[in-house]
């Protein structure tokens, strides 16, 4: 006997309002784009364990306060257009500068644009 649990929490998924969130650091203006079903919370352990790069900005600036705040970029949306819309976004922001804190998986080639 299969078990349909996690085809029905994929489906379950897919309906569930989804989120493309924005946390921008204010002292310098770096991105860090992701998606969640609760991006407040998400944010919330973001700044209790940030992304790695994100993290070396805390060290290396822990004179100064450094300041994050979330944005709403999209809301009510399906995952599969969220998965493309973070990946737009990621490219938007050009990962490999220094203005964002992603780092695309793969070839940016393999990305498609929303």
């Amino acid at each position: 006997m299969q078990c349909t649990c996690k085809k029905r929490r994929n489906s379950l998924n897919n309906i569930q309002e989804h989120f493309v969130y924005n946390i921008i650091c204010e002292n310098n203006n770096k991105v860090y784009i992701g998606q969640n079903i609760d991006p407040y919370k998400r944010f919330k352990q973001h700044m209790c364990r940030p992304p790695k790069k994100m993290k070396h900005d805390i060290d290396m600036n822990k004179t100064i306060n450094l300041t994050f705040k979330l944005v709403i970029l999209y809301s009510n949306m399906h995952k599969y257009k969220v998965d493309r819309m973070e990946n737009h976004y990621i490219l938007y922001f050009d990962s490999t500068s220094s203005t964002c804190y992603n780092n695309l998986k793969g070839k940016p080639t393999s990305y498609k644009k929303y």
